[in-house]
């Protein structure tokens, strides 16, 4: 718990802290616009594979629970539904 409290937020700001610093040694970090693009579109790749790995994960669960409601509205990114996947069945569930 100690961690989701403290060592989470900190870990998450704390590259802004460290540009805020080298800005305050009038040191700032430049990058072209063809970098930051990149930079971008790395973010959204890894964004898109993070949101459909969840999407599959609770999906899977709902679908096992007997929940699961298809749905095609905006967020909904494709692949986000596993049809008939394998698995492993064990005494603890």
């Amino acid at each position: 718990i100690f961690w989701n409290l403290a060592g989470v937020p900190f870990s998450y700001c704390y590259s802004t802290l460290y540009l805020l610093h080298r800005s305050h040694m009038n040191d700032p970090i430049h990058h072209s616009k063809m970098y930051t693009s990149f930079m971008f579109m790395i973010l959204l790749a890894a964004y898109y594979v993070w949101d459909t790995a969840n999407s599959q994960k609770n999906r899977f669960r709902m679908q096992q629970r007997g929940t699961f409601v298809e749905r095609n509205t905006f967020p909904q990114l494709p692949w986000g539904t596993i049809r008939n996947p394998t698995y492993i069945k064990t005494k603890h569930g």
